[in-house]
């Protein structure tokens, strides 16, 4: 499992040795300075998407950013209990986000399992620059999409372009569970 503390720790000694203010890379991955802080003090657990965004301002991959460290080779077998795991929420309503293809070096894209609980206490929109892939494995999904509202069940699949602001939600008194995947438009 993942912990929260040496993420940030990891954006800032990144952010450090590519010598970034803390303003200059907020600026540059889209989000707010006072916001960057909280990340790098592990104060606000980012999602995802915004962990994609600040690696990509740091010519990175969200895989650096948790610390991943790749076995070499062009495959990566990644059994379910080695998975790096993100939770995000309180201890009643939280989501993960596991990682899948952690041991892959150098990958373009970012694919997970998300798992939304069934009750949210905030409700947060995503947005990055990269298409995403997102098939529901159990559940079913709410999307809201720029301005429209998808519902989508088990064995749905939705691709999308990231840079539109959504977010998914559980809507049908149970959690959520979907594989996504996120794929860079410019590949390293």
């Amino acid at each position: 499992m993942v912990k929260l503390f040496s993420i940030g720790k990891k954006i800032r000694e990144m952010r450090k040795e590519k010598k970034l203010t803390i303003y200059e890379l907020a600026k540059s991955s889209g989000i707010s300075k006072s916001y960057l802080s909280k990340i790098e003090r592990a104060a606000d657990p980012p999602p995802l998407s915004t962990l994609y965004n600040i690696a990509k301002a740091l010519n990175s991959s969200v895989s650096d950013l948790l610390g991943e460290k790749p076995q070499g080779g062009m495959i990566s077998h990644v059994r379910k209990n080695e998975r790096e795991v993100i939770t995000r929420g309180t201890s009643t309503s939280k989501y993960l986000y596991e990682s899948i293809a952690n041991q892959y070096p150098n990958r373009h894209s970012e694919p997970f399992i998300l798992t939304i609980p069934k009750h949210r206490d905030k409700k947060l929109i995503s947005q990055h620059d990269s298409e995403e892939l997102i098939y529901v494995l159990s559940g079913m999904l709410k999307f809201q999409y720029g301005g429209k509202t998808i519902y989508a069940m088990e064995g749905d699949a939705l691709y999308i372009d990231g840079n539109v602001p959504h977010i998914g939600e559980s809507c049908d008194g149970d959690q959520c569970v979907c594989l996504c995947v996120m794929i860079a438009f410019n590949s390293k």
